[in-house]
């Protein structure tokens, strides 16, 4: 796990829940602070402790998760690359593009991404759309990401296709 916790108080049927954490300076007993060991230092193990309570009957569960390390650059950025999707309006596919498309800027892990488009006529590097005029025929275009986290650069190149105005 990486990020913070929602961890429930009450149960389905109104029990109350307590949560202790074995390392509250990993995570929070409370689970909305996670704190991530530096990169090299490896990962963490703990265990939250759930103390369930309904009258005078308590029960007690057992979770063990799993903090892992800060990432490095090099990881973040092929992390941000692997899960880098482009947002399509409406039943737009990348086979068939007729309006603005949604492009990232950032990534889940914090890389920076911008864009670049192989004809700038059809597809403005902001995802704006110029469909060609009718009879003219689909325009192919690349779009590519350059995915950038400090020194560590890398790239994606999608190919979609501008359908042509009926």
């Amino acid at each position: 796990m990486t990020a913070k916790l929602t961890l429930p108080t009450t149960g389905a049927y109104g029990s109350t829940i307590a949560w202790v954490s074995s390392s509250p300076t990993v995570i929070s007993n409370d689970g909305k602070t996670v704190t991530r060991s530096s990169v090299g230092q490896g990962d963490v193990t703990v265990t939250l402790i759930a103390t369930i309570t309904s009258n005078s009957v308590s029960d007690v569960k057992l979770f063990t998760l799993v903090v892992k390390q800060q990432l490095t650059d090099a990881q973040k950025v092929a992390a941000d690359k692997a899960a880098l999707q482009i947002g399509y309006s409406g039943t737009d596919t990348a086979a068939s593009v007729t309006a603005k498309l949604a492009l990232p800027s950032v990534g889940a892990n914090g890389s920076i991404i911008v864009w670049y488009c192989s004809n700038t006529t059809v597809i403005a590097n902001r995802g704006t759309v110029i469909r060609p005029a009718a009879g003219t025929s689909d325009k192919k275009v690349t779009l590519t990401a350059i995915i950038v986290n400090n020194a560590v650069v890398n790239t994606r190149a999608f190919t979609i296709t501008v359908k042509q105005l009926p």
